[in-house]
């Protein structure tokens, strides 16, 4: 029975997403977002919620803290931690929302794609050098692996063909096996390895299925080979069929083989691959944040009770008029930013790749920051365009920020309706979980809806221009190499 004040027949469903810098959770009658990374001491991130109701609209949303540690190259979070802000923050959707947990009929979650380690009893298990068994994740960013991964990719097994040729070492293979290789006495009480995500529904269900999306994702299970065995009856019971065990004994993990795979197995049947960028967003708050312009340009937008970045984005308009140019791109003609200041993760997965900037002078003016800005934006969507090149050729086919990302790689972007896709995605699958639709396409179709479609310029000289500003940007990574190969060469 519903409480007073609370209509029987409302469906709501909860969307809770776990990023970097935070949990998030979100109710839609259907789930939420993160706010920028805070900068703590010890750091803290959040997690959001959001609540949707049977239409995809959000009800409430609610976020709460979760710790990080950074020690020795090493990124490391707490499962229990994360949990709690989980916890902590649905009960303030909900109460916000104004929504009692029997008007919830459906819970998903989206999470990043770190490693959880925990034992028989699903208790953590540390993955840090110092011993805490609280820190049992391995955050999806951290580079600790980048000897194994170089070491997996040398194999050449065709397992790698899948994953576009090669091995990050943001991916879980490596990261198992830097653990076997550095900490055996966890390696050896480990019962589970879960993505995250996978986690969060087993530590909310007691069933530890895992994703196909994951696994495909990170753990080199090829979807392919289970699609091809099953069937639209057994698909959902048949064994994990797409680990290749040959590959887990070339690379050094045969022991995760035994038991059926029982310490990474996984079921069903969607699956995607991932072309990903690693930290973006961290990558534009650390080149505006530690400009010489940056505080006083905060404190006006301040006074303004406007973003940073939209002061910036009013400045290089200002500047295109004072230039007396026909768009805005081309004020950054003579500054150019390869975007890998954390390595690269797609198409090339080299975790070894450094960021560049060419064209600085001595100006440390605000509007020197703003086409610094610009220009960083730029270089992230060429690395989107390079990602999208990749994928073709291999048969898969903010405003500024959408601008730059419509067109340095020429094609439209669809924005979903709300202005929360990830949360409500999670809420989609609780939807499902929940049964009121017969499956994703359908629930989908139901919840979801295209907003704003923002089209390339019809400009032939955008286009000119892009294709010229794309063509730096890969030259930019060869040049890197090639000074990379030099100094190794001095070295020797």
């Amino acid at each position: 029975m519903a409480a007073a004040g609370h209509p029987a027949s409302r469906t709501v469903y909860l969307g809770v997403d776990v990023g970097t810098g935070s949990a998030r959770a979100g109710l839609r009658s259907f789930s939420f977002s993160l706010p920028p990374l805070l900068r703590l001491n010890p750091p803290l991130l959040l997690t959001g919620f959001r609540l949707f109701d049977g239409h995809g609209r959000l009800l409430g949303s609610g976020s709460s803290p979760i710790q990080i540690w950074k020690e020795r190259g090493c990124i490391e979070q707490s499962s229990t931690d994360i949990w709690h802000a989980v916890c902590a923050a649905v009960k303030t959707a909900c109460s916000l929302a104004n929504i009692v947990a029997e008007e919830v009929v459906g819970i998903g979650f989206a999470a990043t794609c770190s490693l959880v380690a925990v034992d028989s009893d699903g208790s953590p298990v540390s993955v840090s050098w110092s011993g805490d068994a609280r820190r049992n994740v391995i955050v999806w960013m951290d580079h600790r692996a980048v000897n194994q991964a170089e070491r997996i990719n040398s194999c050449n097994s065709t397992v790698l063909q899948y994953c576009g040729g090669s091995v990050s070492p943001e991916m879980q293979a490596p990261k198992l096996l830097w653990v076997k290789e550095n900490l055996q006495e966890s390696w050896s009480m480990v019962l589970r390895w879960m993505d995250l995500s996978d986690w969060l529904a087993y530590r909310a269900t007691g069933d530890d299925t895992r994703s196909l999306c994951t696994t495909v994702c990170k753990w080199t299970y090829l979807g392919h080979a289970h699609m091809e065995l099953a069937s639209e009856t057994e698909s959902h019971i048949m064994e994990a069929c797409g680990w290749d065990d040959d590959f887990w004994e070339e690379i050094g993990l045969g022991d995760l083989v035994e038991g059926n795979h029982a310490k990474i197995a996984m079921v069903p049947e969607y699956w995607l691959t991932e072309g990903g960028q690693s930290a973006t967003g961290a990558l534009l708050d650390y080149m505006v944040e530690n400009h010489v312009a940056a505080p006083l340009l905060s404190n006006r937008a301040a006074s303004q009770s406007i973003s940073l970045y939209e002061l910036l984005n009013k400045i290089l308009v200002s500047m295109m008029h004072e230039s007396n140019i026909s768009f805005l791109s081309a004020l950054t003609k003579d500054i150019h930013v390869l975007p890998d200041f954390h390595g690269n993760r797609s198409p090339i997965a080299d975790p070894n790749s450094k960021g560049m900037v060419c064209g600085l002078t001595l100006d440390a003016s605000e509007k020197q920051l703003a086409l610094l800005y610009l220009a960083t934006l730029q270089g992230i969507a060429y690395g989107t365009r390079h990602i999208v090149e990749h994928c073709n050729s291999h048969g898969h086919k903010d405003m500024l920020v959408l601008e730059s990302k419509r067109n340095a790689p020429g094609l439209p972007i669809i924005l979903p309706r709300e202005n929360e896709p990830v949360l409500l995605g999670a809420a989609i699958l609780g939807a499902v979980a929940a049964k009121k639709h017969s499956g994703l396409h359908d629930a989908m179709r139901a919840l979801n809806a295209a907003g704003q479609v923002i089209r390339p310029s019809k400009d032939p000289r955008v286009k000119k221009y892009h294709d010229a500003k794309y063509q730096v940007f890969r030259s930019l990574y060869e040049q890197q190499l090639s000074y990379r190969s030099i100094m190794t060469q001095a070295l020797q």
